[in-house]
């Protein structure tokens, strides 16, 4: 019996990139659909974007994702809640009435698992700056897209107003002197000051901004004083800290997008410079937090500045980089990151309201993702992770571990944007196969052998292992054939080095018209191709015994391999490395248990070893505990006693530092995405 021809092999190996490219400020956003084009063998479907955000349920670390999420909105903390007001959701630079947005929601960040609550919307605009007030939120400013003898034209705002809860309305503050949109506000003590931004009206080019405003809210019928600002830029953050307010980047009159950093002594009416922002300043988001502020650009990482400091200091990353976005503190030591996109060209928004942990952390914090799932298959697909997508292929249907019938196997493609939450549909896999190893290397994936009834090899009317590769362009959306192993295999293991070479280690070659035992073959012999010729050769390196459906990943020249079973169904109790440059083996120490068909990641200077199965008093069961290896120290620890989601087909990765486990194997038409942060 072929009964564990459900393990699948633990060697995805995937190139990730933020999306952000560097296309210019005006370039589009997003990407609203697209027609791939025909895969080769494979099956072509319209590239339709299907959100799942809106039925997402999350446990953990994150809060839950936006309504809708949106562009150049306005956000605020006050009072343990957070506020979301405006923005934008449609094609980006395209800007029509109805893609624009008016409502007004509120997220209790003290309760856990707290859900959007809508409060009183106003007209529908974008680039609305958002501020609190002890317990109030105000509003400055916009831009609205008005339909105007059949044509839209954008028209900056000059509207103002507070949001009181206790009484659940807006109430009405004195109109700006001017129409204002693409600026930014912060509020020191009663003052609320605001800086930046431009006026559009209509069709003529945007007027920059070259003063800022201040409005005494203890006494707004004062009226808003001007004064002249040392700068006119558009795009840029502004936050309060102390008795000044600070004020980052933005994109100038000239196009340029600047890092100048200029602080505002408000009871004085001066201007200083503070250290020039690090980072891409444009859309940049900013926040005051205890003594200092912290801002993000849109290559997602998280800076602090203490006012006198000489320069910014790096205090984490996100797990999604975006810009355009909102940052609020929660406390001294959080931030939380609400919307925005992370990329001007086919990208689009960002739903997480993801928290940003600002002192060191000593233990690892996770956040479970539940998602409603397009996928008919519930495991074992060939999966590539690329430009922060998920794509899944193939795979089996059912939930039991041997049905291998023909009508088990699928090969349909579909493609979930982790940032969005969104799906597509993409050109399905040559062949309806599961248990496909993988690789992405830079702009395309490579997909080799796995298990089913089509192929090019003959077959007896039984599943059996296959030999095929073929290679996927992500931008085309089409499957090419690529060179074939030189012997059926699956559950192995596949690594890029890195010179550009592909290694196919261990596994088995399972033909059931072969007689007896002899249907089953494992492999001992290690090949290697180049990526760019495909010509598969002997390695000149053996695997130390016979192993398939095991973990493997690489760090430097060095291939780890744990776990996995033998001939006669019995684990592999011994653990290995592989010098690719000098081919030879080494043994190391084995975690605690032996597994068979875990995920290992490499993660920095470390190994994470994680779901599959280990013995127990009942026989095989789920291990639910993630180990960390340390090569140095060639000794492993625990990281993770319980699991926070189904171990059994999980799959893992590496995510700008994180560890991303991934399982579809459930009854529910679901995908459960868990995301842990390591200690630092």
């Amino acid at each position: 019996m072929l009964h564990v021809m459900a393990a699948l092999a633990a060697s995805v190996v995937g190139t990730l990139s933020s999306g952000c490219g560097g296309a210019s400020p005006r370039a589009d956003e997003a990407r609203a659909t697209a027609t791939p084009a025909a895969g080769s063998g494979g099956q072509s479907a319209a590239d339709a974007r299907v959100s799942s955000a809106a039925t997402a349920r999350v446990e953990g670390d994150f809060h839950a994702v936006l309504p809708t999420a949106v562009t150049s909105f306005g956000a605020a903390s006050a009072n343990g809640a957070l506020y979301v007001l405006g923005g934008y959701h449609g094609t980006p630079h395209a800007y029509v009435p109805e893609d624009q947005s008016g409502a007004f929601s509120r997220l209790d960040l003290s309760r856990t698992g707290a859900s959007w609550e809508t409060l009183p919307e106003i007209a529908p605009a974008q680039s609305i700056a958002l501020v609190a007030h002890g317990a109030r939120v105000c509003r400055t400013g916009g831009m609205r897209a008005v339909r105007e003898n059949e044509r839209v034209r954008l028209r900056s705002i000059d509207e103002a107003g507070c949001f009181d809860p206790a009484r659940g309305s807006w109430e009405a503050l004195p109109s700006l002197p001017s129409p204002r949109s693409s600026h930014e506000a912060a509020v020191v003590g009663d003052t609320l000051v605001v800086a930046g931004g431009w006026a559009l009206e209509g069709e003529a080019p945007g007027t920059f901004a070259r003063s800022w405003l201040a409005l005494d809210l203890a006494h707004p019928e004062r009226g808003w004083r001007e004064a002249e600002a040392p700068f006119a830029r558009r795009g840029l953050g502004v936050a309060s800290l102390g008795e000044s307010v600070i004020v980052v980047g933005g994109l100038d009159e000239a196009g340029e997008i600047s890092s100048r950093v200029d602080v505002l002594d408000v009871a004085r009416g001066t201007w200083s410079r503070g250290p020039d922002f690090p980072g891409d300043a444009f859309g940049v988001a900013i926040e005051r937090a205890g003594d200092r502020v912290i801002a993000s650009g849109r290559d997602g990482v998280v800076w602090s500045w203490r006012g006198g400091d000489d320069a910014w200091q790096r205090v984490g990353t996100m797990m999604f980089p975006r810009f355009f976005h909102q940052l609020v503190a929660r406390g001294d030591d959080e931030v939380i990151a609400i919307g925005g996109i992370r990329g001007m060209v086919d990208a689009p928004r960002t739903a997480h309201v993801e928290a940003i942990a600002l002192s060191p952390r000593t233990s690892p914090r996770v956040t479970v993702l539940t998602i409603d799932s397009p996928m008919r298959a519930k495991n074992r697909q060939g999966l590539f992770v690329h430009d922060d997508a998920l794509h899944f292929f193939g795979g089996n249907v059912s939930l039991e571990q041997h049905d291998f019938e023909p009508q088990h196997f699928v090969a349909e493609h579909h493609a979930l944007d982790l940032p969005s939450l969104s799906w597509t549909r993409r050109a399905d896999y040559p062949f309806s196969r599961q248990t496909i190893q993988t690789v992405a290397v830079e702009d395309r994936g490579i997909a080799i052998g796995g298990f089913g009834h089509e192929g090019t090899t003959p077959s007896t009317g039984q599943a059996r292992t296959q030999a095929e590769a073929f290679t996927y362009s992500f931008d085309e959306d089409r499957w090419t054939p690529w060179s074939a192993l030189p012997v059926t295999r699956s559950q192995f293991g596949l690594v890029a080095d890195g010179e550009g070479a592909l290694w196919a280690l261990g596994g088995l070659d399972y033909d059931p018209a072969r007689e007896g035992e002899d249907a089953f073959r494992h492999l001992t012999e290690i090949v290697r191709a180049d990526a760019s010729t495909g010509e598969w050769q002997d390695a000149g390196v053996a695997m130390q015994g016979a192993r398939r459906a095991f973990g493997g990943a690489r760090i430097g020249d060095v291939m780890y391999v744990v776990g996995g079973m033998r001939g006669e169904f019995q684990l592999v109790e011994d653990c290995q490395a592989l010098d690719l440059r000098a081919r030879a083996w080494r043994t190391i120490t084995c975690p605690r248990t032996p597994r068979l068909n875990p995920q290992l990641v490499a993660i920095g200077d470390r190994l994470y070893l994680v779901g599959g199965t280990s013995r127990g008093e009942g026989g095989l069961a789920a291990d639910r505990t993630i180990e960390v290896y340390d090569p140095q120290r060639d000794a492993w620890s625990v990281l993770i006693e319980d699991l926070p989601i189904e171990p059994k087909h999980l799959r893992a990765f590496e995510l700008r530092g994180r560890l991303v486990l991934v399982s579809t194997h459930d009854a529910e038409p679901v995908a459960r995405v868990a995301v842990v942060t390591l200690p630092e």
